[in-house]
């Protein structure tokens, strides 16, 4: 069983992400969004004005997409995502 969990802003990518999908191509079992935030928009617009944590959590959300690639690489350009995307806007 494949289970997905997010929490807060991960939450949000996490729903984000299945939501967009065919559900025969997430093979996820189940789902779970802890703490989500209510207007992602908003959140990011915060992120932006704190510099330093919109990088660290970007850094991490690329780490994650790293040693997930081989589950999203046909969903994802996962080498161009590593490459340049240097936000979590542009993550989104």
């Amino acid at each position: 069983i494949k289970v997905g969990v997010g929490y807060s802003m991960g939450a949000n990518l996490l729903v984000k992400f299945v939501g967009q999908l065919n559900p025969n191509e997430h093979h996820l079992s189940a789902c779970v969004s802890m703490s989500q935030g209510y207007d992602g928009t908003k959140g990011i617009a915060m992120l932006e004005n704190l510099p330093f944590y919109n990088k660290f959590l970007s850094g991490k959300l690329k780490k994650m997409l790293q040693r997930h690639s081989k589950q999203v690489q046909h969903l994802v350009d996962v080498e161009f995502v590593l490459k340049n995307v240097k936000t979590v806007r542009e993550f989104d």
